[in-house]
Formats: structure tokens, C-alpha cells, sequence
């Protein structure tokens, strides 16, 4: 293999290297989006609502959190989860330090966990992606 053979080849793997990116970066947004709602099924969800003596719900779960969880593609490659209910960043950032007390038993901060949890694999994956794309073939 002479040396322009040579240099056409990672020429060829620097330009896949954004595409690959992309494709990891959409791989990682689906993982961190059913993270994100498998933390809130479990943390919000699978806790039953608050009832007054009498017995009575608190309020009415209508899942508007849970299903306004979404993927912005927009912004590939970064990887951003949004939920555009009003009360989702009030919910989340509930009993932190300086915010607003609720029951401990009911403090959910699911996206600061997925985004934790994900580090990791979001790292390896773009990792894999760069070394898929600048693999000589």
C-alpha cells in the first residue's frame, strides 16, 4: 500500500466520523429516553397517591409527566431529554437543597440518575463510533 493509498483511507474515515457520531448520538437518545421513563415509573409512578383520612386521592394521576418525556433530535449530536409539562422541572427539582420540600418518599430526580447512569455507555458508544469510522478497511 503506497502512502496516498494509505492517506485516502483515513481521509475516508475522518469524513464517516460525523456520521457515525450521529448514528451513536440517536442510539444513545432512545437509551437515555426508556431510562429516563423506567426511572419514572419506578420513583413516581409505582408509588401510590397521597389519600386524605377519609380515604380520598390527593389528586388525580393522568401520566401527562411521564408521556411528555421526549427526545430533541434537533440538536444532534448532543443528546437532550426534555418534558415541556410545566410542572415537570418544579417535580424534579423538588427536595433538593433550596427547592421545595415534599415527602422524601415521593423526591424523583429521574434525569439527573439516567444522565448519571448513562455516562458510562454514552462514552463507550461514541468511543465505538469514532473507532468504527476510522477503522481501516
Amino acid at each position: 500500500m503506497t502512502a496516498r493509498e494509505l492517506a485516502d483511507q483515513f481521509s475516508r474515515g475522518a469524513e464517516a466520523v460525523p456520521r457515525e457520531i450521529l448514528r451513536a448520538s440517536e442510539h444513545i437518545g432512545e437509551v437515555a429516553l426508556t431510562l429516563s421513563r423506567q426511572l419514572m415509573e419506578q420513583e413516581i409512578y409505582a408509588i401510590p397517591e397521597d389519600t386524605t383520612r377519609a380515604g380520598k386521592k390527593k389528586w388525580v394521576r393522568t401520566g401527562r409527566l411521564i408521556a411528555s418525556e421526549a427526545f430533541d433530535r434537533s440538536e444532534l449530536p448532543d443528546v437532550i431529554i426534555t418534558n415541556e409539562t410545566p410542572y415537570a422541572e418544579p417535580r424534579h427539582e423538588a427536595g433538593k437543597p433550596g427547592r421545595r420540600k415534599i415527602n422524601p418518599i415521593r423526591e424523583s430526580h429521574w434525569q439527573d440518575e439516567m444522565f448519571a447512569r448513562l455516562a458510562p455507555f454514552a462514552h463507550d458508544r461514541w468511543d465505538d463510533a469514532i473507532q468504527l469510522a476510522l477503522e481501516i478497511r
